[in-house]
C-alpha cells in the first residue's frame, strides 16, 4: 500500500498519523509511506525519528497569525499547492490522508484533484479548519469522537490510537478506594489554571478533612509554588510532580481525574475507563476542547466544568459530592470505558485497507 500522510504542526495531529504509518508498515513492510508537513511543525523532528520519509511544503497558518502572518500565508499557499502537485505526481499514492493542521491542505487537495482518494483523520469533536475544508471532498472521515458539521454518511467513529501500555488497565475492575485517588494533570507542560485553583482548594480539603489522596502534575514552571502551597495548607496526602514519566501507572491507580480535554487525553482516559472532571483549555482553536468535553459529558463519562466557572468552592464541592457517592464514580467510569476505543489503531488501519481495496 502506498500512502501519503499530510499534516502535523502539533503532536495531537501528528502522532496518530505516525501510529497509523507504523501499523501499515508492520502489516506490510513493503508499503511506501510519505509524510508531508511544514518546516515549522513538530513533524520536522518526529517523522525522521520514527523512520519515515518527509517532504516539506512552504505553507503556514492563516488563523490567529496577525495581518503580516496572513499575508505571508496567502503568498505561500499557491506555491505550496503547486509544489504539492508535483510531489503527488512523483509519489503516486493510492490514498492521501489528512491528520489535520494547515500543512495537510495543499498536499491532500492536490491528491484529490488528481483523482486520489482522500481520508480525513480527525481527533476532535469539532474539526479544525483544514480538515473541515478537506472533509467536503473526502471519501471517508475517520473520527475519534462524534464530529459536528460533517456528512454523517462519511463518518466512522473509530477512536484515537493510544499507547499499548494503557490497554491492560482496561481489563481490571474499577473500584474506587478510600481515600479517593485524584490525578491532576494538564499535559506535559501542566495547566496553570488547574494549578492555581488547587492551591486554593487545598486548605478547604484540610479543613473539611476530605478523604482524598492527590497526585498533581504541575509542569516545571509552577512546580515549586504548588508544592509549597500544599505544604502551607497542611495537606500532606499529596505527591507533586513536574512531569509524570509513567502515565500508565498514574491512570491505573486513579479513581478520579482532573484534566484538560485534548483529544489524546480523552482517548487515553476513556480507554482506561476512568471518570473525569474536564476543564477545557478555553483558547484552543475553535474551542474544540469544550466540544470534546461535551461529547464525554453527554455520554456520562465525565463532568464538564468551564474554566470561566473554575472557582475553588465549586471544585471543592464537586470533589466532595463524588467522594461521598462512590456509586456515581462507578457509573461515570462505566460510561467512560464504554466510550473508549482500545482497538482504534487496528480499526483505522482495517478501514484504510478496505478503502484502498475499492480503488
Amino acid at each position: 500500500m502506498d500512502v501519503l500522510i499530510a499534516g502535523g504542526g502539533t503532536g495531537g495531529h501528528l502522532f496518530p498519523g505516525i501510529a497509523l504509518a507504523q501499523e501499515i508498515r508492520r502489516r506490510n513492510p513493503d508499503s511506501r509511506i510519505l509524510f508531508v508537513g511544514s518546516p515549522r511543525g513538530i513533524e520536522v523532528r518526529a517523522v525522521p525519528k520514527a523512520g519515515f520519509d518527509l517532504e516539506l511544503l512552504p505553507v503556514s497558518g492563516l488563523r490567529s497569525m496577525g495581518l503580516k502572518g496572513v499575508i505571508l500565508g496567502l503568498i505561500r499557499l499557491p506555491i505550496a499547492i503547486f509544489k504539492a502537485f508535483f510531489l503527488v505526481l512523483r509519489f503516486r499514492p493510492q490514498v492521501a490522508i489528512s491528520c489535520g493542521g494547515y500543512a495537510a491542505g495543499p498536499a491532500v487537495l492536490a491528491a484529490r484533484l488528481l483523482g486520489i482518494p482522500c481520508i480525513v483523520l480527525e481527533q476532535n469533536a469539532l474539526m479544525g479548519t483544514t480538515n473541515r475544508i478537506l472533509a467536503k471532498m473526502a471519501t471517508k472521515i475517520m473520527a475519534s469522537l462524534p464530529v459536528k458539521g460533517a456528512n454523517p454518511d462519511k463518518v466512522e467513529v473509530l477512536g484515537n490510537p493510544v499507547r499499548p501500555d494503557l490497554l491492560p488497565i482496561r481489563e481490571k475492575e474499577y473500584q474506587p478506594k478510600s481515600p479517593t485517588e485524584l490525578l491532576i494533570f494538564g499535559g506535559s507542560q501542566g495547566a496553570r489554571a488547574l494549578n492555581e485553583v488547587m492551591m486554593e482548594v487545598a486548605p478547604l480539603l484540610v479543613k473539611a478533612d476530605t478523604a482524598m489522596r492527590i497526585t498533581h502534575q504541575t509542569g516545571t514552571a509552577d512546580f515549586e509554588r504548588v508544592k509549597q502551597a500544599y505544604a502551607d495548607a497542611g495537606f500532606n496526602n499529596v505527591t507533586v510532580l513536574s512531569f509524570i514519566d509513567d502515565m500508565a501507572s498514574a491512570y491505573e491507580k486513579a479513581d478520579l481525574i482532573l484534566c484538560r480535554a485534548g483529544a489524546t487525553t480523552i482517548a487515553e482516559v476513556t480507554v482506561c475507563g476512568r471518570p473525569m472532571i474536564m476543564i477545557p483549555f478555553p483558547f484552543a482553536v475553535d474551542d474544540h476542547q469544550t466540544a470534546n468535553a461535551k461529547a464525554v459529558e453527554d455520554r456520562g463519562g465525565g463532568i464538564l466544568l468551564p474554566q470561566s466557572a473554575l472557582e475553588p468552592n465549586r471544585l471543592f464541592q464537586l470533589f466532595n459530592e463524588l467522594v461521598d457517592v462512590p456509586d456515581r464514580l462507578i457509573a461515570m467510569a462505566i460510561h467512560s470505558k464504554n466510550m473508549g476505543k482500545p482497538e482504534a489503531l487496528r480499526d483505522i488501519t482495517d478501514a484504510l485497507e478496505q478503502e484502498v481495496a475499492h480503488v
